[in-house]
């Protein structure tokens, strides 16, 4: 936006200076090349239609633990005209981005308080006359269940148990390809029992997202207005 009052300065010093020079021999000339210049300077800008150009899209970390404070996402973006908005879609969520500085590197963050898996993060950017780019950053963002670090969708208790069969939970997509005993109506999951090596095998299986130990809950209950922790 600067260098746009600069151009329009050195417009106006020409245009006095041509026209204190013209007035007297050729005023209608000096008239005429005062509206073709301004008519171009003005009307320039209006038919841009180029976009934003964006560059050095990074995401760090790129990878979040759920409940970990946020990553940050920073991307370069320049235009010829100023910059309208500028946010990161990572998944269905969009992001804003800022540039505070004035420095043309614009500064957003998302949380980890999206479900486990890995996002595409990408960045758009809109300048004032409605050009639009996007830019996909070169790393994705993995969030990590906590119950699955090592992200192999094998819940990590469930790899330190042995030769033993083990009774698991499968969460799946809804169109789980193998048979299972129980299917819960609730949320897209079967339990069923299954050695442990081929816990492996199945966590690789078309639409299991993860394998988890069935366990038994266990909820404390109180009456009245005693409190749960007191005997």
């Amino acid at each position: 936006m600067r260098s746009i009052y600069v151009r329009f300065f050195l417009l106006l010093t020409c245009l006095v200076s041509s026209a204190s020079f013209q007035v007297d021999s050729h005023p209608d000339k000096a008239l005429q090349w005062f509206h073709s210049e301004y008519s171009h300077f003005v009307k320039s800008n209006l038919n841009d239609t180029k976009p934003p150009t964006i560059l050095g899209v990074t995401v760090i970390p790129s990878s979040l633990k759920v409940g970990d404070p946020r990553a940050e996402i920073q991307a370069n973006v320049y235009d010829q005209n100023d910059i309208k908005v500028v946010y990161a879609e990572v998944g269905t969520r969009m992001n804003l981005m800022l540039d505070l500085k004035r420095t043309n590197q614009y500064i957003g963050f998302c949380g980890s308080n999206l479900l486990p898996g890995t996002y595409r993060v990408s960045i758009v950017a809109v300048d004032e006359l409605g050009n639009a780019a996007q830019a996909e950053a070169t790393t994705n963002l993995t969030i990590l269940d906590p119950r699955d670090l090592n992200d192999d969708h094998i819940e990590d208790g469930l790899e330190k148990q042995m030769d033993k069969d083990l009774r698991v939970i499968i969460l799946d997509d809804d169109n789980l390809s193998v048979h299972s005993e129980y299917r819960f109506k609730i949320i897209p999951a079967s339990s069923m029992i299954v050695p442990s090596s081929k816990l492996d095998e199945l966590a690789h299986l078309k639409g299991v997202k993860g394998v988890y130990e069935d366990q038994k809950l266990k909820i404390q209950a109180y009456r009245g207005n005693s409190h749960p922790d007191r005997a």
